[in-house]
């Protein structure tokens, strides 16, 4: 009985720092009232967004939620960011915008550009996607 009980505190405690200790950290897609003071630090000092650049909508990839993988609308862009690296792509450079849901992978967007470029950004299942979807295409639409 005692293994029991070990093995479920165990697995509480990997769980609990899995999760990460800051609980002021929203996952998933956020929309700009619920990003956190961390997020928009991270995003200012690394230099991400221009001046008077307001996101539309925001996902984090990562389990630790540090920011670190992750992807963004804009009112002038969609961006995807994987620490030092970030794509760009201005909505109004945007072509065409192609979605699909894959069972449990979650929500996969394609978006090419009028040069022909692709950028892919995968929105894990329950994460929600359609949200982060919709507010891409609302962005799109509105910067034509």
């Amino acid at each position: 009985m005692k293994r029991h009980i070990l093995s479920a505190t165990t697995l509480a405690l990997f769980c609990g720092l899995a999760m990460g200790s800051d609980t002021s950290e929203t996952s998933g897609t956020v929309l700009p009232n619920e990003l956190s003071s961390g997020t928009l630090s991270y995003l200012e000092t690394n230099g991400l967004l221009d001046s008077g650049e307001n996101i539309r909508v925001y996902y984090d990839y990562t389990i630790s939620m540090d920011d670190s993988q992750s992807a963004w609308v804009s009112d002038q862009r969609v961006a995807y960011h994987a620490a030092p690296n970030t794509t760009y792509m201005l909505l109004s450079d945007i072509a065409s915008i192609d979605s699909s849901e894959e069972g449990l992978m979650g929500t996969m967007i394609d978006i090419r550009s009028k040069s022909g470029e692709l950028m892919h950004i995968e929105i894990a299942a329950m994460n929600g996607g359609e949200t982060f979807l919709s507010e891409l295409e609302y962005a799109w639409s509105s910067a034509q």
